[in-house]
């Protein structure tokens, strides 16, 4: 229960950021706004989803790790999803521009 409540509470707090967006949105009186807030949390959501791979895969190879008590191999499962998720940020800064003149 100490690991599956805070996963949990972190798995429902990605879709509901788009709706709070929403309803704080939702306020202002033309509806482009909310039309801007929907495709922003629809382009987030589906980012946090893409890259979802890197918390399954850490989990997986942390817990063989600490089941061996191979702290070596630990770090490195700590170091390669975060040297992926680094190069894979570089590269949305890096191509941000290029996408927003597609738009």
């Amino acid at each position: 229960m100490a690991l599956a409540v805070p996963i949990i509470l972190s798995q429902m707090s990605t879709p509901l950021l788009g709706a709070v967006d929403t309803a704080v949105v939702g306020q202002l009186p033309n509806p482009i706004f909310i039309g801007g807030v929907a495709v922003g949390s629809l382009i987030f959501n589906t980012l946090y989803w893409v890259v979802g791979f890197l918390r399954v895969s850490t989990s997986g190879f942390t817990s063989q790790a600490h089941g061996a008590n191979n702290n070596v191999e630990l770090l490195y499962s700590l170091l390669r999803p975060m040297l992926i998720a680094m190069v894979i940020g570089g590269l949305l800064i890096l191509f941000q521009e290029p996408v927003k003149w597609q738009l």
